[in-house]
């Protein structure tokens, strides 16, 4: 079974966000995953909100963020998880079910539609007791004819 796998802990900053990008997107690319462009973005815009939340939270210190992709034959799956304080389920629920007219002025919201349309999965889980949350995605792959 094909299966490549990639973890990365790193701190949550925006320095960081370029690296992860651009390895998100060779990786993606290498492994010739159709719809690369799409995945890379709806990543990087995980990524994003990852920092946005840590940076709320750690004022004096820098929290982390983690990124675990996984690519297999029938999918790719990417985990962003980070050490921001967590979402309700209320607000959870609230932000994927908004449409763009709804968040076009907001200052967040954009990142999750994003997200949502490009991919066939999406879900949010707090961790740690609310501590840390994770937002979790799959693009399921078609199968190759001939």
């Amino acid at each position: 079974m094909f299966v490549i796998e990639i973890n990365i802990c790193c701190s949550a900053t925006t320095e960081n966000l370029p690296y992860l990008t651009h390895m998100v997107e060779q990786t993606l690319l290498q492994e010739i995953v159709e719809e690369h462009r799409e995945i890379a973005f709806a990543i990087h815009e995980a990524l994003i909100n990852a920092v946005e939340a840590v940076r709320r939270d750690h004022t004096y210190n820098v929290g982390f963020l983690t990124l675990h992709l996984k690519i297999t034959e029938q999918e790719v799956y990417v985990s962003v998880t980070n050490s921001g304080s967590a979402y309700s389920r209320y607000e959870a629920e609230y932000m994927l079910n908004q449409d763009m007219l709804q968040v076009l002025h907001q200052d967040c919201g954009r990142g999750f539609l994003f997200m949502q349309a490009l991919m066939d999965e999406i879900c949010i889980e707090n961790l740690d007791n609310r501590k840390a949350f994770s937002v979790i995605m799959r693009k399921f792959r078609k199968k190759k004819e001939g």
